[in-house]
């Protein structure tokens, strides 16, 4: 096939010179106190270490799917004696207000042969 051809006497186009080795790489705008190009760099490492850490206590914290903030939330939101779905932990669970404090449903099997029917819910664990 017919492959059209740049003339000799015009100059390269951007694109083409990012595909010749021979060509440096472009420069980029890299974010404050970060080298560009190819000389780029990550934050320093104490920085990616605390930032690690604090994403594992943020895991760690609300592996429950609950916060004390939402705890506070769905009290401020339920009604004495309403009856609610619950959706925690990837499961839907009914939730009751009574007396003001909140209290699950147990639905488990592990309850099956429990006497216990409800769980007070005051902790985010």
């Amino acid at each position: 096939p017919d492959v059209p051809q740049v003339p000799p006497d015009l100059p390269p186009a951007p694109h083409d010179t990012l595909l010749s080795p021979a060509a440096p790489p472009p420069p980029c705008d890299a974010p404050p106190g970060h080298e560009s190009s190819v000389g780029a760099t990550s934050p320093p490492a104490s920085q990616r270490l605390r930032d690690i850490m604090a994403m594992e206590q943020w895991l760690t914290q609300t592996s429950s799917q609950l916060t004390y903030h939402g705890l506070i939330a769905l009290h401020s939101v339920a009604r004495e004696r309403q009856l609610v779905v619950f959706f925690r932990n990837n499961h839907f669970a009914t939730m009751f207000k009574l007396d003001g404090f909140l209290f699950v449903l147990l639905t488990d099997e592990g309850y099956a042969l429990s006497p216990l029917v409800w769980e007070r819910l005051e902790h985010v664990d």
